[in-house]
């Protein structure tokens, strides 16, 4: 990668190619050294399904959720990583509910994605593109005030180097802010993170608010970086960064010394990059935070992606290779040559009989999935249709005229949580499913010979799960896009993917709440914090009236609209892990065919023939056994992601 930031040679800015890229780049190279062993006409399943493998890894992308509490410097840190001085915006008083992302592109654009219509289920404004520097009049109060202009989130795009790992920086508003939306916008991305940045300051100790957050963040997110501002205003920083460190590990029984908490100064940053002072730099505490981002975090993301894709690459070893051990089982006597066809046979006819019943399992598999995501779709609903009706009573109380506010809070809260527990349940239920139908699909592809002399292979079809090892936590959560609410967007439903890659079912779905109606409840809530001196003296049975005519029907639209993207993606979730099955079948009658083609080659040939081709067939196996050692050797790459003393650990 080149060095996109602008900064002298020797500062924080330089880009450091992280050894998660190194790695990615040597599996995306072995790809076709494993498509190679197959003939262009052979195995057109397995050709496919590599393809797509290879394509996902390629465009791969890691979410870091960047949060904190206002006025923690969350804008100016952001700023400082990027290079950027004004790319997020600082010195405001008032942020929109809008979240920003940033990923890695060949150039700068800004694409801003207009809020859905509640009172219009299913209609999608279009996007429209603006200049990056126009960024902060969508996602300010002062720019965009009381969200007047209808955003939902904004897309930024910029040839920044460490991003192009595929790690995407999403700014969100930040929690304990006056704005429940706020709070909500930011928890209802946790499903979908990766990671999570979270920014505190030195000059005010992590709050009630914020423990509460990190905490909720601890149980739902893997992975968790700390970030302490404005460590240049403090005399010491070092006892403050310890005592925030301990703060948080207290929170999930964590070890402190296993935690990332890095102090730093964007103020101090800046200098150092004008003044290209290294020493300045250290002390900005960035080089240590960078390598906790650009390296560390971007290796413990990826190295999941990795081994999928390595599984991918090892399934498909293990089917050119089940041929070939057949026919070296048969060679071997003609006892032998009948006892392999026997069982080939066998698994072929079983084979056959599962897929003659494609229609059936098909419908099998939707009514099974759901009939498992009814509960869960029916708690969803229920969990909605309480928080509307609770408003619905708040709006009657004495309460309301006391403290308006805390309605919206506790609608927005309850649905948010709503939305997590739904999240999980459904991504339970579906990974039940597909593992259920998956075992009854797979069937063996290399015959078992009494007194062969040979190692036969464990082969293994390819799977709609992911294999455990390598702690891949990260891939179970949904992968997609930043959808929102748009049903079906970003859906990466891809043959021999991991489940994770087919259930941001419920991501997509409940966006039509988080993204939509909350985006609107927002925009109206914004405006009524800074009215609120200004009708204080009307605030009573008005502002009752104002809240029941504005709020309860966004509940109600968005309880419509979210009952309909969960029917119509669950449909879509079906049809996924059906073409997943499916080619796992095709696969599997792939390499039996291939088999039986052999088997039929050594059934007509001579004795002499015979002994002729036995070391021909062992001399392919140990060349994949070779390209065996190299996928190994790969994979204890993949292992060693992240090894070593923690950045921020010491």
């Amino acid at each position: 990668m080149s060095n996109t930031s602008g900064a002298a040679p020797g500062t924080p800015g330089d880009t450091v190619r992280t050894e998660l890229d190194r790695v990615r780049e040597d599996i995306l190279a072995f790809f076709p050294a494993v498509l190679g062993l197959f003939d262009d006409e052979g195995a057109p399943t397995r050709r496919r399904v590599l393809a797509e493998s290879r394509d996902r890894l390629a465009s791969e992308q890691f979410f870091v959720v960047v949060c904190g509490e206002f006025r923690r410097g969350k804008s100016s840190l952001l700023n400082a990583l990027v290079r950027r001085r004004r790319l997020f915006p600082v010195d405001v008083d008032v942020t929109t509910a809008v979240v920003a992302t940033l990923r890695w592109g060949p150039a700068e654009r800004a694409v801003v994605w207009p809020l859905a219509d509640p009172q219009r289920p299913g209609e999608r404004p279009e996007p429209f593109e603006v200049p990056l520097g126009e960024v902060s009049g969508y996602v300010t109060e002062q720019g965009n005030p009381r969200n007047a202009k209808g955003v939902e989130r904004i897309e930024m795009e910029a040839p920044f180097g460490p991003l192009e790992s595929g790690l995407v920086l999403v700014d969100t508003p930040g929690v304990g802010s006056i704005n429940p939306a706020h709070t909500a916008a930011t928890r209802a991305f946790l499903p979908r993170a990766d990671a999570v940045l979270f920014v505190g300051s030195a000059v005010e100790p992590l709050g009630t608010v914020e423990l509460d957050f990190l905490r909720h963040a601890l149980a739902n997110c893997p992975v968790i970086v700390t970030a302490i501002t404005m460590v240049d205003k403090v005399v010491d920083a070092a006892p403050v960064v310890a005592r925030a460190r301990e703060r948080v590990a207290g929170l999930g029984e964590v070890p402190p010394d296993d935690l990332v908490v890095v102090g730093v100064s964007a103020l101090r940053h800046w200098d150092a990059v004008e003044d290209e002072d290294p020493d300045l730099a250290a002390e900005s505490g960035f080089p240590e935070l960078e390598k906790a981002l650009w390296g560390g975090l971007a290796d413990t993301c990826g190295s999941a992606a990795l081994h999928i894709a390595l599984d991918r690459l090892d399934e498909a070893l293990d089917e050119y290779a089940a041929p070939l051990v057949n026919e070296a089982a048969a060679l071997q006597s003609g006892e032998a040559l009948l006892a392999v066809e026997t069982e080939i046979q066998e698994t072929q006819e079983a084979l056959t009989a599962l897929r003659a019943g494609g229609s059936r399992w098909r419908r099998d598999l939707q009514d099974d999935l759901e009939q498992s995501a009814r509960p869960v779709r029916k708690r969803l609903g229920a969990a909605i249709d309480a928080a509307r009706d609770a408003f619905r009573r708040g709006c009657e109380s004495e309460e309301a005229l006391k403290d308006p506010e805390s309605l919206v809070r506790r609608a927005t809260l309850a649905l948010v949580e709503a939305a997590e527990r739904a999240h999980r349940d459904l991504e339970s239920a579906v990974t039940e499913v597909a593992e259920r139908y998956s075992r009854t699909a797979a069937v063996p592809l290399t015959a078992q010979v009494a007194g062969s002399s040979l190692t036969v292979p464990k082969t293994s079809a390819a799977e709609l799960t992911a294999d455990e090892q390598g702690g891949t936590r990260g891939w179970w959560r949904a992968r997609m896009a930043w959808a929102g609410g748009e049903a079906g967007g970003g859906m990466g439903l891809l043959a021999g993917a991991a489940i994770g890659s087919v259930v941001p079912v419920i991501g997509t779905a409940v966006g039509a709440i988080i993204g939509g109606v909350l985006g609107h409840i927002a925009g109206w809530f914004g405006g009524r914090q800074q009215a609120r001196a200004e009708e204080e003296d009307r605030r009573g049975r008005q502002l009752v009236a104002r809240l029941r005519e504005r709020v309860l029907p966004m509940l109600e639209s968005g309880r419509r609209q979210v009952d309909q993207d969960f029917g119509g993606q669950l449909r879509d979730c079906s049809r996924a892990l059906a073409r997943a099955l499916e080619d796992q079948l095709n696969a599997q009658a792939d390499v039996l065919a291939e088999s039986v083609r052999r088997l039929q080659e050594t059934r007509r040939g001579t004795a002499r023939e015979r002994a002729e081709r036995l070391p021909v067939v062992r001399r392919r196996l140990a060349e994949v056994d070779g390209v065996r050692r190299r996928s190994r050797a790969l994979r204890e790459r993949v292992v060693g992601l992240g090894a070593g003393p923690r950045p921020g650990s010491g």
